[in-house]
This record gives C-alpha cells, structure tokens and sequence, in this order.
C-alpha cells in the first residue's frame, strides 16, 4: 500500500508534465499489479503441487503477523492523510524550501483513478490468466518463447552481477584474508614482537651475575663515551 501511494505521486507528477513518461510509468504498475497478483493467486488458489507442504502449511506467529498488521495500517493511514481532498500534507515543507509548482487537483485525481484503474485491471488480467484460464498464458508466452529464459533468469543481471561484482570481491577478500593479513598485519605486529624477544635475549645474555662481565661492559661504556667526546662532540 505504501509502495502504491507513492507511486501515485509519481504518476501524478509525470502525467503533468510528460505524457510519454507517464504511459511508461503506467504499463510498469499494471505490470506490477498483474506479478503482484500472480503471486498470490499461484500460492493461495488452486490446487496444491506439492501436497505434503500443503498439509503442513501454517500462519505465521503472532510475533510475525502483529508487525505486519501494524504497518498495513500504518500504510493506509499515511496515503490516505495525504490524500489531495484531505489534509494535503504535500504542503507542509513549504515553509522550508517554498512554494513548488504542483498539478491540478483535476490532474491529481485523474492520476488517482487511473492507477486504481489500471490496479483493478491488473488484478483481472491475473485472475483470468492464473486461475480462470491457465492455457491462455501459455498460449500468450509462444511467441515469445526465445524471450523465456532470459527472463527466468532475471535478464542475467544476477549472474552479471556474481561474475564481474561478486566474484572478484570474493578474490580480493580471500587475497587479504589468505596473504595481506596473515604475512603483512600478523608479521609486523609478530615482527614487533619478535624483535623485543630478540633484544631481551641478548639483554639477558648480558645480565649472567658475573661481575668481571659487569666490569667489561663499563669499561667498554666508558671507553666508547671517551671516543666520542675525542673524535664526534
């Protein structure tokens, strides 16, 4: 319902200004309205293909169906609120970003009644195809039987999508997670690491309790501070 209110609005809104645009606009609702319905007829009507899920099918819980009834409501509300002969909420920005050129309300409820109209026939179209005469679908799909695969697999927008998007998304994750991140972010922090392990070791080395060690480590402390106030400072 949501989807259909709006859809008014922009309907309406090309009726007013491009004709052309609104024929286009017009044959994807009546489209939308013949799928729509479709649906609903293949999955509720008619006899069951496969008769086990049948047997088995249930309503949904109430923890499901109670957010949808709260948004159909919602939906209905929202349209029929902006309704042109109700309270026209199309005007309440004005005040924000000023007055902006609006179709006739003859316009408005031309477009109203069209997109109840062609909804209505939508839904007749489905009915007589889907449930009344199924053969006349089939009938109607011969001679565009090239046209049927490519449409069952979506134009191929999916399968575009999964090579040249997916899949070198995919490479390029399993490049970081198979090399990037275990040999670079893993071997600079062990690397860090590895490096103050390194230099405790040879700091311990150092650090043995012999005290002629101590005593050659100052010695050579001093001597290179010697060395270099003489020859560097």
């Amino acid at each position: 319902l949501s989807g259909f209110f709006s859809k008014d609005a922009i309907l309406v809104a090309a009726l007013d200004h491009n004709i052309l645009l609104y024929v286009v606009g017009a044959v994807t609702a009546l489209l939308t309205a013949i799928y729509s319905f479709r649906a609903v007829f293949l999955t509720f009507h008619g006899e069951p293909k496969d008769k086990h899920i049948y047997d088995h099918a249930h309503e949904s819980p109430s923890v499901m169906t109670i957010p949808l009834w709260i948004l159909a409501f919602l939906s209905i509300v929202g349209g029929v609120i902006n309704l042109p002969f109700v309270l026209t909420l199309d005007h309440w920005l004005e005040p924000v970003i000023g007055e902006h050129h609006e179709a006739a309300l003859v316009i408005e409820l031309l477009g109203i009644t069209l997109s109840i109209v062609i909804a209505v026939f939508g839904f007749l179209m489905a009915r007589a195809l889907y449930l009344r005469h199924e053969k006349w679908a089939e009938r109607l799909a011969q001679p565009f039987t090239a046209l049927r695969s490519p449409a069952q697999h979506g134009w191929y927008v999916d399968d575009f999508y999964h090579a040249f998007v997916v899949k070198p998304i995919k490479a390029v994750g399993a490049w970081f997670a198979g090399f990037f991140d275990p040999k670079v972010i893993d071997g600079a922090v062990n690397g860090v690491g590895t490096v103050m392990l390194d230099a405790g070791e040879v700091v311990r080395k150092l650090q043995n309790g012999a005290i002629p060690t101590y005593a050659l480590s100052i010695f050579l402390g001093v001597v290179a501070v010697l060395l270099y106030f003489l020859f560097v400072a």
